[in-house]
């Protein structure tokens, strides 16, 4: 009896040491919080703080991004983040983002970021086949795109009500709230106050305007006008004043036109491109 316990136990000892052996596929690596870098800082200009388990760091550029980080930017502010799939993430100005998810496995991507009030362009590296996201987590609001250049837009009424909006230069985008989910095209914007339906309008100086032409944030502002007043209605209802929404959608317009100029411009990162198209 005695024997034949000794070679129980020898056997799961065995099996024990080939599992720690054995490396953990990368998505089980990346999927925990702080378990190793998932990219790194491309460019950081004025007030910018990293806080990670806690510690407020001052970031520098090629400095490694780790999942739970909560990266802030102050007045005239930005940073940008290239991920290890090679998307590039720039955080505009007065802006708190976090790192919520990111595994790469394969040919599969689970992407996850919050973005709690600001603003931020995303220049997603496309993924072919199911399985993959790529998600923005507003306050109330949840954008899901698909190899696309966008921009998205978070302000907060003296209420408390959020507005989000999301400016579509290519691609798709999938804006969800509680109320229900829309898509977004390449030349749209698509606004969402609070938890309500979200309302998508036609921006003339995003889509095929932000070309090689460079609209500048002027034109994207003027084109954006008819998307605050489709969302005005909605907002209203809300308790939150057509001026914000307008505020939000043009901020918006105004931040997918800049990023769209200088990706027109130049295809790589130099201390004043805010983002890298790739």
């Amino acid at each position: 009896m005695k024997k034949a316990k000794r070679g129980f136990m020898g056997v799961v000892g065995i099996i024990l040491a080939v599992l720690m052996a054995v490396p953990l596929p990368v998505f089980a690596q990346t999927a925990a919080t702080g378990s190793g870098s998932i990219g790194s800082f491309s460019l950081v200009q004025g007030d910018v703080s990293l806080t990670r388990a806690g510690k407020v760091i001052k970031p520098t550029p090629r400095m490694p991004v780790q999942l739970g980080d909560v990266i802030q930017t102050g007045k005239g502010a930005k940073a940008q983040l290239t991920f290890d799939d090679e998307s590039v993430v720039t955080i505009d100005q007065n802006t708190k983002f976090d790192l919520k998810q990111f595994a790469v496995e394969g040919g599969k991507r689970q992407a996850r970021f919050g973005l709690a009030v600001g603003s931020m362009v995303a220049n997603v590296k496309k993924y072919v086949g199911g399985g993959n996201t790529f998600e923005i987590q507003g306050p109330m609001a949840v954008a899901g795109v698909r190899g696309t250049l966008f921009a998205v837009v978070v302000m907060i009424a003296a209420n408390g009500v959020p507005t989000m909006s999301v400016s579509v230069m290519s691609g798709l985008v999938s804006l969800a709230s509680a109320a229900g989910a829309v898509t977004v095209a390449a030349g749209q914007i698509a606004t969402v106050v609070g938890s309500a339906l979200p309302s998508v309008s036609a921006a003339a100086g995003v889509g095929a305007a932000t070309s090689a032409t460079g609209a500048g944030a002027g034109t994207a502002g003027t084109g954006a006008a008819a998307g605050a007043g489709a969302a005005a209605g909605t907002g209203v209802a809300a308790g939150v004043g057509a001026g914000t929404i307008a505020a939000g959608v043009v901020a918006a317009a105004a931040v997918a036109a800049a990023v769209a100029s200088s990706t027109s411009k130049s295809d790589t990162t130099t201390s004043h491109t805010t983002t890298t198209h790739h």
